[in-house]
C-alpha cells in the first residue's frame, strides 16, 4: 500500500501516529475535535449527545481522508 510505503521511509511525517497501530495521533486529533466542537457549536454536539451519536462514528473517516487526500503523487 503506497502510503505505508510512504510512512516507512519518511518517519518523520506528522501523520505517521495517525495510522501506527493503536493510532495514538488519531485519538489525540479525536480528543480535541470533542473539546472544540463543544466549546464553538455547542447546540450541534448537544443534539449529537442526546441522540446517542459519538463523534468518533464520523470524526475518523473525515480526519483519514484529510491526511490521505493531502498527498501528492504523481501516478
Amino acid at each position: 500500500m503506497l502510503i505505508i510505503n510512504v510512512m516507512l521511509q519518511r518517519p518523520s511525517l506528522p501523520f505517521r501516529g495517525m495510522y501506527s497501530p493503536g493510532m495514538e495521533d488519531t485519538k489525540k486529533t479525536l480528543s480535541v475535535f470533542a473539546i472544540l466542537a463543544e466549546v464553538k457549536v455547542p447546540k450541534v454536539w448537544k443534539h449529537l449527545v442526546q441522540q446517542g451519536i459519538h463523534h468518533s462514528m464520523f470524526v475518523t473517516s473525515w480526519i483519514m481522508t484529510v491526511f490521505v487526500s493531502s498527498f501528492h503523487f504523481i501516478v
